[in-house]
């Protein structure tokens, strides 16, 4: 009788743990993903002609390349310099950018972050921005506030991320988060660039 207890309490805390364990890894907090800074994007793959393809959105979570000098929204000129990360957690959207060339910085970061699709594609217009000095730096993270904007769990925003990257002593580049919408094809601007949409999904409220 001893053993067959034994047998059964043990059956009861590995099943506890399981849900414990589980539990704590739905609640743990999406930032914490992008210390894998470097990893392939999540909402990108390549075609077979080597082209980037947008999927998986809306999502929760965001991950897309930063791209320099694709004018004309031409993805075949383009230059790989980073990635940028979008989601919500807690109060706040979080929308992160990180370079990963060698030898390259940001000098200048312009963000659009609203549940409408952005009325201009000029990133000077943009609600959100940061201007940088020597040293300058590779990340920036842009802390948004989101529940005093009527936004609801659930609503979908749109992001444009826009930068100025420098390489070395190369000439600076514009560069622009790659996504599901060009500017150019939904008629905000004649010129390059892209936004994409993500979900807010609230954990635990």
């Amino acid at each position: 009788m001893q053993k067959q207890f034994n047998f059964f309490g043990i059956i009861a805390v590995s099943v506890l743990n399981f849900i414990l364990i589980s539990c704590g890894e739905q609640q743990k907090s999406p930032f914490e993903v992008t210390n894998q800074e470097k990893s392939e994007p999540m909402s990108l793959e390549k075609s077979s002609s080597g082209d980037f393809i947008y999927s998986s959105v809306p999502d929760c979570y965001v991950e897309t390349y930063l791209l320099a000098g694709a004018g004309n929204n031409d993805l075949s000129k383009a230059s790989l310099v980073g990635t940028v990360y979008a989601f919500a957690w807690g109060d706040y959207v979080y929308v992160k950018y990180h370079i990963t060339r060698d030898n390259c910085y940001l000098t200048e970061v312009h963000v659009y972050v609203d549940d409408e699709k952005p009325s201009t594609g000029a990133p000077g217009q943009f609600d959100n921005q940061a201007y940088f000095s020597e040293p300058y730096p590779t990340s920036y993270l842009f802390q948004i506030p989101w529940r005093d904007k009527g936004w609801q769990c659930n609503t979908v925003l749109y992001v444009a991320a826009h930068a100025t990257v420098c390489c070395g002593g190369e000439e600076c580049e514009t560069a622009w988060a790659d996504g599901n919408y060009s500017f150019r094809d939904e008629g905000i601007s004649k010129k390059w660039g892209w936004f994409f949409d993500f979900m807010i999904c609230c954990y635990g409220d």
